[in-house]
């Protein structure tokens, strides 16, 4: 049976310890996990072996062979180039990022002296108590060196998760389309919760889960394109217009009904059910 590598974990957050509990479970050998201040290095039992007082590996007796680095993006070239200065031999060593914001080519001094390099990008959202059981069932990026990536994508598969092989350019079009999904999902339904809060209906978003729930049904059987409902896709105007005028003593909301409004505008026009004067008149409103 071919042996496993030994994982090292560089960041231990919310991402990096759902990937400490997958490895674990799946009888890889931990070599070591290093969070912001220090670092814990395993014997080849997982016992706790050996503390350092360093936030990095600095040698051989640190790291394993495949590295994982899941710290806050904005620190990724800054680890890899602090590791590309060490007196690690990087020549056999993988390292894969899990950012979905950069490309693998943020690791380009490790790439320099000899590392294979990835990144590998769950499109999930993690808090810090999950285990790995958030990494199942769900599509994950990978964008790098071609056959480092075929052994992620075994990884990926051992997850019963589905590996999602990009370049460059895909890779930041699927993480942007990520914060519409989720980050955006978010503010938008914050905002309908003030809304109703503010007008002394103390449930909140809570009286529209029924809706939420059945809108997205919709649009995971029907695609966006045809689960689209409400005024603007019956070419309602007056109530737009009633909503806008509600709305109207907070700029910030009724601008973003507006935005929002006019993103519906262009699915109603590909489906071509309204009328050119309908059309027209909701345009006029929602400038």
């Amino acid at each position: 049976m071919k042996m496993r590598p030994a994982i090292t974990v560089i960041g231990s957050g919310a991402v990096g310890s759902a990937w400490i509990d997958y490895f674990r479970k799946a009888g890889f050998p931990i070599a070591s996990v290093w969070n912001s201040s220090s670092g814990v290095v395993y014997g080849s039992d997982s016992e706790h072996q050996d503390e350092r007082n360093h936030s990095l590996p600095a040698g051989e007796s640190d790291i394993g062979d495949l590295i994982l680095i899941t710290t806050p993006d904005s620190i990724i070239r800054s680890v890899a180039e602090n590791l590309s200065t060490s007196d690690i031999d990087w020549s056999d060593k993988r390292v894969v990022h899990c950012s979905g914001s950069h490309p693998a080519s943020v690791l380009l001094p490790l790439s320099q002296k000899g590392a294979a390099t990835a990144s590998m990008h769950p499109i999930q959202t993690f808090k810090k108590s999950d285990d790995s059981g958030r990494l199942k069932n769900i599509y994950i990026s990978l964008q790098g060196d071609g056959s480092f990536v075929q052994q992620l994508k075994g990884i990926v598969e051992d997850l019963n998760s589905n590996p999602l092989i990009l370049d460059e350019h895909q890779k930041k079009a699927v993480h942007i389309s990520a914060v519409f999904a989720s980050n955006y999902l978010v503010a938008l339904l914050n905002t309908s919760d003030v809304i109703l809060k503010e007008n002394g209906v103390e449930e909140g978003v809570n009286i529209l889960e029924p809706l939420i729930r059945q809108t997205l049904k919709n649009i995971l059987e029907r695609g966006t394109e045809f689960s689209l409902t409400g005024p603007i896709s019956r070419g309602d105007t007056t109530t737009v217009q009633d909503h806008l005028e509600n709305l109207a003593a907070d700029e910030e909301k009724e601008n973003l009904y507006k935005a929002l409004g006019r993103v519906c505008l262009g699915i109603v026009k590909r489906q071509d059910s309204l009328t050119e004067e309908q059309l027209s008149e909701l345009q006029r409103i929602l400038e």
